[in-house]
C-alpha cells in the first residue's frame, strides 16, 4: 500500500429533543459523518438550520431526522414550532488519518 492514504471512517452522532430542547445543545462532528436527531419529547419539532443546509420537516414523536455533513461551518439551528428551542452544530474537517476501530 505505498503511497496510499487510508479512507476516513465517518462516524455518527444522535442529539435528543426532549423537553423541549436540543441535548446536546451544541455538537461538533466532522464532514462525512451522520448526525442523527431523535423525537423523544411529547409534542412534534422540526430541526432546521438557519442557513437552510437542512430543514427535517415536522418529526412526530419518536421520529427521527439523519444528515450527513458534508461541508465545514458552525450551523445554528432551531425548531420551526418553537423558536426558544435552538442548537449548533459545528462540523470539522475530516482527520483523513483516522481509521475504523477494530
Amino acid at each position: 500500500m505505498h503511497g496510499s492514504t487510508p479512507a476516513a471512517h465517518a462516524g455518527s452522532t444522535t442529539i435528543r429533543i426532549s423537553q423541549f430542547t436540543f441535548d446536546p445543545a451544541e455538537q461538533t462532528v466532522s464532514v462525512g459523518d451522520t448526525v442523527t436527531w431523535v423525537n423523544a419529547d411529547i409534542l412534534p419539532h422540526t430541526t432546521a438550520a438557519d442557513s437552510g443546509a437542512w430543514s427535517s420537516g415536522e418529526l412526530a414523536v419518536g421520529a427521527k431526522y439523519v444528515f450527513v455533513a458534508r461541508d465545514t461551518g458552525r450551523y445554528a439551528y432551531r425548531c420551526a414550532a418553537h423558536p426558544s428551542m435552538h442548537g449548533m452544530l459545528v462540523v470539522r474537517p475530516a482527520d483523513p488519518l483516522q481509521r475504523p476501530p477494530r
